[in-house]
């Protein structure tokens, strides 16, 4: 699949936000909005939050259309049930929030981790989405490295013990993190003025990265055998110098078994390319709003 290319720019918009908190029946979900017209769900990656996505995608979106920027379920603001870290749990809550925040068949874009919430959420509650733009998004069951470093948080949570590490390693490990994800770019001043690193390094929060990490390989596994029957629309956006998620081995496999799917490839950008290239993920909804609205096909 030759895919499409995608120039790089760096234009901000200086848009008024609203920070708003609605109560699904039984979870919190938090989030940001934004703009108006049709609707957009925009959904953060590991070990990150809302903020991540105020930083970056949501005043060009609300230029164009209402977005919503949500706290994954289990992290920043938002709620989930003890142990509540897999996908399918996930996207229940998510599109009890869809319905709960008033969203009217919403594109969602998801980010890393994000992306694999969308896909779940379009295989499961297909008649609540009408379409999906995964960005850098993990698809497939493989070893990762957050397994090892957050996966003992989630264990000892299971164990009924506090989720604290017996030595301080967040302080250093984790603007490292943070830092490695942006490669080769580095992260911008909004991302490092504006992400709210607070939410993310509590305790709970480091043991919510655990128990996603762990159930990842399962629910990813599962998914890997039902993306053929996916009618969802869906764009792939990919960085082609990705060395969080593998480019190849996640997003554009994911183009290829999708029955409708489209895939961009970025070039020189990373995992964290929303950031660098916010156009080309705007240009992607409108593509799927316009073919919503029987304007294209």
């Amino acid at each position: 699949m030759a895919g499409e290319t995608v120039e790089v720019i760096s234009e901000t918009r200086d848009l008024k936000l609203r920070p708003t908190i609605r109560l699904p029946s039984g979870e919190r979900l938090a989030c940001f909005e934004a703009g108006s017209g049709s609707d957009v769900l925009v959904i953060h990656g590991a070990a990150l939050t809302s903020h991540d996505m105020r930083a970056s995608l949501l005043e060009p979106l609300a230029e164009r259309f209402h977005a919503v920027a949500i706290d994954r379920p289990g992290h920043g603001r938002s709620t989930r049930p003890p142990l509540g870290g897999s996908l399918r749990r996930m996207a229940g809550i998510v599109a009890e929030g869809i319905v709960g925040l008033g969203l009217s068949r919403p594109i969602v874009i998801g980010h890393s981790i994000g992306g694999a919430l969308a896909m779940e959420i379009a295989l499961d509650h297909p008649e609540l989405v009408s379409g999906v733009v995964a960005i850098s998004p993990i698809v497939f069951p493989e070893p990762r490295l957050e397994q090892a470093i957050f996966g003992p948080r989630a264990l000892l949570r299971l164990a009924g013990l506090k989720p604290r590490m017996p030595f301080e390693l967040d302080g250093a490990a984790l603007p490292l993190l943070w830092r490695s994800i942006f490669l080769p770019q580095s992260p911008t001043v909004r991302f490092e003025t504006e992400m709210a690193f607070g939410e993310v390094r509590t305790d709970e929060g480091m043991a919510a990265v655990g128990e996603d990490a762990l159930a990842l390989g399962f629910d990813l596994a599962r998914n890997a055998a039902r993306y053929w029957t996916c009618r969802t629309p869906v764009e792939v956006l990919v960085g082609d110098a990705d060395i969080v998620v593998n480019p190849r081995l996640h997003g554009e496999t994911l183009a290829a078994l999708l029955p409708d799917a489209r895939l961009t490839r970025a070039p020189g950008l990373g995992h964290m390319l929303h950031h660098f290239a916010p156009d080309a993920v705007v240009e992607r909804v409108e593509r799927l709003a316009a073919r919503g609205s029987g304007r294209a096909g």
